[in-house]
């Protein structure tokens, strides 16, 4: 179980952009306790807790360095994602359904 964050507080629902783009929306109970875009992964891993004795890391992900840019097509996450493939490079992601109303643009899913 995560530790509510505090936007799960204060929105019932969950946006997530990158770059101008949405890369998953869902119920905000959902995109925190089961985050599917790995920059969502990585933003939660990112929040700190101030509690010394709740820190665990909920997601272990390493943002790649940005080795290549971004060309222009494609996943606009793709020269930071630590799961790129050959695909993310050629087609951009549309945002696909999962459960429980939650979406996310990743060929991952």
């Amino acid at each position: 179980m995560y530790k509510r964050q505090t936007i799960g507080y204060v929105a019932d629902r969950i946006y997530v952009m990158y770059q101008g783009k949405i890369i998953e929306s869902g119920p905000a109970d959902e995109v925190l306790g089961n985050p599917l875009h790995p920059y969502t992964k990585a933003l939660i891993s990112a929040v700190p807790i101030p509690d010394p004795s709740g820190r665990t890391t909920l997601f272990s992900l390493t943002v790649k360095e940005e080795t290549e840019p971004y060309n222009g097509k494609g996943c606009r996450y793709y020269p930071r994602c630590p799961f790129a493939m050959d695909v993310c490079r050629q087609k951009e992601p549309g945002l696909t359904g999962g459960t429980n109303d939650h979406y996310v643009a990743c060929f991952l899913y």
